[in-house]
């Protein structure tokens, strides 16, 4: 079992993970052909969504029963519409991997496709998101971040009823973690509702306000920072594989604990 990465099975301790079908999953965990393309870029993105974006939610104590990836992954597969997501968290905690995460382009958040990997947290008809999802939430996706070089930036910013501006083409510029509501006018504030942000940042992501670009400011001191106790980054804002391995040479496990002082 693991996340499939670079054609490579990756298991995170404590989660079940059902790998894709090319990787000896079950037959129904796949994306289809229309529904994703082999990437042309590197991923620095997280999206996250909830599989209906309704509102208001709750939190439904527990565990669910099961079957909604598989439930989400056959729509995906008879929608004649291109949609997809890389992974879904289904209402009993288990995340089923529907393809490569690095290697496969997935059509779940249009602009932002080329850089992200999409994220489906299972929403039941009530519009209630199982506690088992949410724990699962908080272990998978800093251990993503991890694996994919991404920092563990956690958007922050208030939502109004509109995206945030930066994201309307994608946010290029933007490394961290987003809600699929944060670059589309078509989704709303239950896509995927405010309780996962609060509960990554109490768990460790780091919160930014992504419009105000936080995330670069606080990243352009860090690499500063790193050069000047011998590194020799380029001082861009970015904290791509380069500044993040950079950190790691130095003894730095987290992007937020680079001592800027």
């Amino acid at each position: 079992m693991g996340l499939l990465i670079r054609d490579q099975l990756h298991d995170i301790p404590g989660l079940t993970i059902i790998p894709p079908a090319s990787a000896g999953g079950p037959s129904w965990c796949a994306l289809s052909p229309r529904d994703y393309r082999m990437r042309r870029r590197r991923v620095r993105q997280l999206m996250i969504h909830s599989t209906r974006g309704d509102e208001p939610q709750h939190v439904i104590p527990g565990a669910g029963p099961g079957g909604h990836a598989r439930a989400t992954a056959e729509f995906w597969a008879g929608d004649p519409t291109p949609s997809g997501a890389h992974l879904v968290v289904d209402s009993n905690g288990a995340i089923a991997c529907l393809c490569d995460l690095a290697y496969h382009e997935a059509f779940h958040a249009t602009v932002s496709n080329p850089y992200s990997v999409g994220i489906e947290m299972a929403q039941e008809p009530d519009n209630g998101i199982y506690e088992a999802v949410y724990d699962t939430m908080i272990v998978l996706v800093p251990a993503l971040c991890t694996l994919l070089d991404i920092p563990y930036f956690v958007v922050a910013d208030p939502y109004t009823g509109h995206p945030l501006p930066r994201f309307l083409d994608g946010a290029p510029g933007f490394s961290g973690v987003s809600g699929h509501r944060c670059n589309t006018e078509q989704r709303g504030r239950g896509d995927p509702g405010d309780e996962i942000f609060a509960r990554l940042i109490a768990a460790g992501g780091e919160a930014v306000l992504a419009q105000q670009y936080e995330d670069q400011t606080r990243s352009k001191a860090r690499q500063r920072a790193l050069n000047a106790r011998g590194g020799e980054l380029e001082v861009d804002g970015e904290a791509g594989p380069a500044s993040l391995a950079e950190m790691r040479r130095q003894g730095i496990s987290r992007w937020r604990d680079v001592p800027t002082a």
